[in-house]
């Protein structure tokens, strides 16, 4: 019930971006989370975004979490990266796939 709260939560934030798909993982996903984890999520976007698009978006949606009190880890990724970064060991996104929980 919390990841589907969550989940429209962060949809209803995205509205008027570009995103294609929101998917929580590490420690909350996996189910070995204690009451002070965070929140990680991958944010991925339809369409490649600059440096600075990326921060600009994430502030804002960690402010809008942090209001709400969730404590969150933000990765925000286009559909391309997601690809170029997939199967290298060790990258974020490889495990966010792998361990991940669509929202």
């Amino acid at each position: 019930m919390v990841k589907r709260n969550l989940g429209i939560l962060l949809k209803g934030m995205l509205q008027g971006h570009n995103y294609e798909e929101i998917i929580l993982f590490g420690s909350r996903a996996r189910g070995d989370s204690s009451e002070k984890s965070d929140y990680d999520f991958m944010i991925v976007m339809k369409n490649n975004l600059i440096t600075r698009e990326k921060i600009k978006l994430s502030s804002l949606l960690r402010k809008k979490l942090a209001k709400k009190g969730i404590d969150a880890d933000l990765v925000i990724k286009s559909k391309d990266e997601l690809n170029d970064y997939k199967t290298k060991i060790g990258s974020v996104v490889r495990e966010a796939l792998k361990e991940g929980i669509p929202l």
